[in-house]
């Protein structure tokens, strides 16, 4: 009776614990969200009520010096499988919290770095500023590359090695 309690005990924190590594690792996609974080936090304390049960279980059972030896072997099996099934459930505890710490839902976010390549004439270079023409295009030949995030935005020379289109490579 208390082997298969124990084992049903473990299955189900088994299927608790994998239901959990599923959720974890779709902490900081696109499908995160309150409702993941939310799902995430019951499935952890569920995980966690039916450690604490099976643990009693099992140690009770250890415990008990009239076992036979094949029953012993069993609920050895289970400590086990119980043990790896808790190693696993801390693994995955430990990933979602540093995933949820890189990726919390409620502070500003800043924006994706935005690379881009800017053409810039030579007088307008120091001021950084490009000077459109009517068509897009950048009046006169450029000769300043520059390369960089929104935040940052680095101005390069020419090289004396230009590419075919006269600008310096990046």
């Amino acid at each position: 009776m208390a082997r298969e309690e124990c084992k049903a005990l473990l299955d189900a924190l088994n299927k608790a614990t994998a239901c959990y590594h599923h959720l974890v690792l779709t902490v900081g996609g696109s499908a995160d969200s309150q409702n993941l974080r939310e799902e995430l936090q019951k499935t952890r304390q569920k995980a966690q009520e039916l450690a604490v049960a099976t643990r009693a279980q099992l140690t009770a059972a250890l415990r008990d010096r009239g076992l036979g030896a094949e029953e012993r072997a069993e609920f050895e099996r289970l400590w086990v499988a119980f043990s790896g099934c808790l190693d696993l459930l801390e693994a995955d505890m430990r990933r979602a919290l540093a995933l949820g710490t890189a990726f919390p839902l409620h502070a500003p976010r800043r924006p994706p770095l935005q690379y881009s390549l800017l053409l810039v004439r030579p007088e307008r270079a120091a001021a950084g500023l490009p000077r459109l023409d009517r068509g897009g295009e950048l009046p006169g030949r450029a000769c300043w590359a520059g390369v960089g995030t929104h935040r940052n935005l680095r101005m390069r020379a020419p090289a004396s090695s230009q590419g075919p289109s006269g600008i310096s490579p990046a």
